[in-house]
């Protein structure tokens, strides 16, 4: 297992960045994205060595409390649960045992991926030399793949990311990142705030789930409508049993429509909240590509916890203490929880992880992006061709008019409403041209890509009617700098997605 392990460190970073649409096709995409859902761990012993050979002190000086068995494992590191000691809380100026997420990265794992990732140059090479290869271009995908790759081993280099992301979005109360604990950050040890929360994977299913449930209700109701008619009421002339039966049936039936209320009740807040998860990260993804420039290119579902904030700000104490006021001292039970969960209910919050794999776009190519979406929304197939060469490697593809021609084709044949309803598909179909026309995405763009198609996964999953089209038509209606700056602190004013 350890002797394998090395090598899957690899691997899956590699699927994570090789899982790219524009030179692979969409089922070896999604067998790659498979592949990188799990990573095996190393052995608890060597981090308890890591952590101190990193802080040249004994682990139990540093922590109270240490979970031998990690929480969660990656392709580069592994988590591990404690507590602070006192002389270690007093250094980052942190009350004694703050509960904390160790990152440590595994044994051997960067001379041995330097040493694979040799290996893999050559077999790129070897492979762009046999028939049917050359046009995936192999070996220029694994150069591309080099640079992101070390600054993903460097746990320090996480830690600055940490620090970038929350001093963007410092003032959105429905958006967190870990926060590093100076001086415990090192380059193979990274020690930083525990967040909890509940992965974004179980909110996805649910929504999943009520779909399929909506649709046999809807099947359920049509078979319904053709059945026959209701029986006539019943009256005292048919004999006082029958009206006693049908008065208990009454109370059942009452019963019956309170628990379905209660039901539906239950259903609207998930939809909520399925709502609100999947509109803050269309945003929170839209402000890191428009505006910061700085982008977490790694947002799948397994690095995104969802929690509740309570937004009443201790509104809710305040009115539960008046009422008590007014009531002579009688206690009202339930006050608080019902101004907290019907009049200001708690909103979720988003908490992003693992940031040691970001993108940052020069200033052509961040233009560039934003004319591919202006093209884009206005469904003019040969602007976005351009855009999308501009975006690209020179000298890869081998026949540039004849793929501005065929997307152009391609939008001249598209529903309008598709591409706002199912963009996720049109992207898709429109990256299988770039493959089919051998144009390379720069290496940034192409993570930016894979980012968005994502982004716009799980968030469609979560909810249907959230279209990124439409956003991205109204912020990039007018001069896009203004316009995106005006809408994103729009945003951040609502008291929906941020309170400031």
């Amino acid at each position: 297992m350890l002797l394998c392990m090395p090598r899957l460190c690899l691997l899956l970073p590699c699927c994570c960045y090789l899982r790219r649409p524009d030179m692979f096709p969409r089922d070896l995409c999604q067998a790659l994205e498979a592949l990188q859902s799990n990573a095996p761990s190393h052995a608890p012993a060597h981090s308890v060595a890591a952590v101190e050979a990193a802080f040249q002190r004994p682990i139990k000086e540093l922590f109270t409390v240490w979970e031998a068995e990690p929480i969660a494992s990656g392709s580069i590191a592994q988590i591990h649960r404690a507590r602070l000691s006192p002389q270690a809380a007093a250094q980052c100026q942190l009350p004694a045992n703050t509960l904390v997420a160790v990152k440590v990265r595994h044994p051997g794992v960067g001379v041995l991926m330097a040493r694979d990732f040799v290996l893999m140059e050559r077999a790129a090479r070897t492979a762009g030399m046999l028939p049917g290869f050359k046009q995936l271009r192999l070996d220029e995908s694994v150069r591309q793949f080099g640079g992101p790759l070390q600054e993903q081993l460097d746990l320090s280099v996480e830690a600055q990311h940490l620090d970038r992301f929350g001093r963007n979005f410092k003032s959105w109360r429905n958006v967190k990142f870990p926060t590093p604990i100076y001086p415990f950050v090192k380059q193979d040890v990274l020690v930083e705030s525990f967040e909890p929360g509940s992965a974004i994977h179980g909110y996805v299913a649910a929504s999943a789930a009520y779909a399929a449930q909506a649709a046999m209700s809807a099947l359920s109701d049509d078979n319904s409508s053709s059945s026959p008619a209701a029986m006539p009421p019943i009256t005292e002339a048919a004999g006082p049993g029958l009206v006693a039966a049908a008065a208990d049936a009454s109370v059942t039936k009452t019963l019956a429509s309170v628990k379905a209320a209660a039901k539906r009740s239950g259903e609207n807040e998930s939809l909520r909240v399925r709502g609100a998860i999947a509109e803050t990260g269309m945003h929170v993804y839209l402000k890191m590509l428009l505006r910061d420039n700085f982008i977490h290119a790694d947002m799948h579902p397994g690095n995104i916890l969802v929690r509740e904030v309570d937004r009443s700000g201790g509104i809710a104490e305040r009115f539960a203490l008046l009422l008590k006021q007014i009531s002579w001292g009688v206690p009202l039970p339930g006050v608080r929880e019902i101004f907290r969960n019907v009049v200001m209910p708690p909103t979720p919050q988003l908490v992003l992880l693992d940031t040691g794999m970001i993108a940052e776009l020069s200033k052509s190519d961040q233009h560039s992006v934003v004319q591919f979406f202006k093209a884009l929304t206005k469904q003019n197939g040969e602007a976005v061709a351009r855009a999308i060469l501009s975006m690209s490697e020179m000298h890869t593809c081998p026949n540039p008019d004849g793929f501005v021609r065929s997307l152009s084709d391609m939008f001249n044949n598209l529903d309008p409403e598709k591409i706002r309803t199912r963009t996720s598909e049109v992207l898709q179909d429109m990256i299988e041209e770039l493959r089919q026309h051998q144009v390379t995405l720069k290496s940034t763009v192409s993570t930016v890509v894979v980012t968005t198609l994502v982004l716009e996964g799980w968030s469609k999953e979560l909810n249907p009617d959230l279209h990124i089209m439409d956003t991205l038509r109204d912020m990039l209606a007018m001069d896009w700098k203004d316009r995106i700056s005006r809408a994103v602190d729009k945003v951040m004013a609502s008291g929906q997605l941020a309170v400031v």
